[in-house]
């Protein structure tokens, strides 16, 4: 009967109806049994009403009831969306309020993200965007994070001028409306396009300032839309003019581990820039990466050592990340169980490996062991980088014979015969500098590597051969060595090379 009101004459009776609906709608079992006894057939039609007290109860219904996963399916099924989106465009501002806040409960559901936009509700959705009434900026901002999900929207969104008023009300003094604001900023900067236009609308600026939020999950939305920003070659030089590196830094103390992860992301992909990479260092990074090497969460760790990896890279950070400690924890990694943190691991440990001071510090700190052991890896990378390692570190005197005792030779005389000709060139590269030292001359004769040896001879890559033929030269300075290699067959490959 109640239901059967709304169809009343009287304007006072539909009103009253309705309000009654309003309130038997706030019980979650109610919600569900108005619209299996056909309610929405009769208030649909009814948002068209000239009556504002009348609308006003018909919307709080609709929001009661679009609360419910159930109906917000439904209520798109039974025409709900073209009057309610008509709505938005009201003059009344309770009248948007409740129009706005039932499209936010809406778009949560994955269909309706498209529904919403196809019915045209992206412009007067961003038109609200600029109301004075903070709880319609709340559930505009939000409808939008919600239907920006949904892939195709962002570019749509960003087309229809949302990005504007978004980056506005990042600054906005409710935390609530700075909270979607960013999370639909986060969402649309996965878009390539939009990653220029976010830079290009000065929206790096308030993202960064929102860093230094109290609210975690406004950090958490700011710092993973910067991640995203920076994969972009020009925002990673303009957020560090910007000043993102500080508040960046800052996060890695955060005890959100979702927050750590992203501030670390964030910093990874600004590593990529090689003045960033000197920027990052002088900005104090090492101080609070380096600890932070000893986390339990993966997730937080594998960014971490691509920030390292990247920093490794610059000559002069290869000195500084061993002097702010980083060796120790790096090398405790090698051993880890997760292949994906080894080859991270293993690959910075090369990169610090290539200078002259660092070649005696990695051995003092333990690494012979754990890089030897990484020469057995089933993953190619891991392999590539282990050898690369023993290649650079073999260089520095005394280090051959530190090598050979602690195992070396016999896996990187294994990794000769490799199918990777890239773990091949660093194998061979090893073996030619420890092939200097007399014992090992004997040692890598007595390992079976001459065999080897003499099959790289005839390889297609000119660097290998280059390594190879040094490594035989230096063997066969040993009396013994010039018998068994012209007994395992050197003569015609090296004969073949001087062509």
């Amino acid at each position: 009967p109640l239901i059967n009101l709304l169809r009343s004459n009287d304007i006072d009776v539909q009103e009253s109806a309705a309000g009654a609906l309003r309130n038997l709608s706030e019980n979650d079992q109610n919600k569900i049994r108005i619209v299996q006894e056909g309610a929405l057939a009769w208030l649909v039609p009814l948002l068209r009403t000239p009556s504002l007290k009348v609308l006003e109860q018909l919307l709080m219904v609709l929001w009661n009831l679009s609360i419910n996963p159930d109906n917000k399916i439904r209520m798109v099924e039974k025409g709900c969306l073209p009057p309610v989106i008509a709505l938005l465009k009201s003059a009344e501002e309770r009248i948007q309020e409740l129009a706005v806040g039932t499209i936010r409960n809406l778009s949560v559901e994955h269909d309706n993200k498209t529904r919403i936009v196809q019915e045209g509700g992206l412009s007067p959705l961003i038109a609200l965007l600029k109301s004075p009434v903070v709880n319609i900026l709340q559930h505009a901002a939000a409808s939008l994070r919600n239907l920006s999900v949904r892939e195709g929207n962002d570019v749509k969104i960003a087309m229809e001028g949302g990005l504007g008023p978004l980056i506005a009300l990042l600054s906005h003094p409710s935390t609530e409306v700075q909270l979607h604001a960013a999370g639909a900023v986060r969402n649309l900067s996965v878009n390539d396009e939009n990653k220029v236009k976010i830079a290009r609308d000065v929206g790096l600026r308030p993202l960064i300032e929102l860093l230094s939020s109290t609210v975690v999950e406004i950090q958490e939305q700011t710092v993973i839309a910067l991640r995203n920003l920076c994969a972009n070659a020009e925002n990673q030089i303009k957020l560090v003019q910007e000043g993102a590196l500080p508040p960046l830094i800052n996060l890695l103390r955060s005890n959100d581990i979702d927050v750590q992860e992203s501030a670390a992301g964030a910093l990874r992909n600004l590593s990529e820039n090689d003045q960033n990479k000197i920027r990052i260092v002088q900005e104090g990074a090492l101080a609070w990466l380096v600890p932070l090497l000893r986390t339990p969460s993966l997730k937080v760790l594998e960014q971490l050592l691509m920030v390292l990896w990247n920093l490794s890279i610059n000559p002069d950070n290869k000195i500084r990340m061993v002097e702010k400690g980083c060796l120790p924890p790096v090398i405790a990694l090698l051993k880890s169980a997760e292949e994906r943190i080894q080859e991270l691991a293993v690959g910075t440990i090369r990169n610090l490996s290539v200078e002259h001071d660092n070649k005696t510090r990695i051995v003092q700190e333990g690494g012979l062991s754990p890089l030897i052991a990484l020469l057995k890896s089933p993953v190619v990378n891991i392999l590539q980088h282990a050898a690369a390692s023993l290649r650079n570190l073999s260089v520095r005197e005394g280090n051959d014979v530190k090598i050979a005792m602690e195992g070396g030779l016999g896996p990187l005389i294994a990794l000769l015969s490799h199918p990777s000709t890239e773990v091949q060139l660093h194998a061979a590269g090893a073996v030619r500098n420890l092939s200097v030292n007399d014992e090992n001359k004997v040692k890598i004769a007595r390992d079976v590597g001459l065999r080897p040896l003499i099959e790289l001879l005839s390889s297609t890559v000119v660097e290998i051969q280059e390594q190879t033929v040094i490594a035989l030269r230096n063997l066969c300075a040993n009396a013994e060595n010039q018998i068994k290699l012209v007994q395992e067959g050197a003569l015609p490959p090296l004969i073949n090379l001087l062509r």
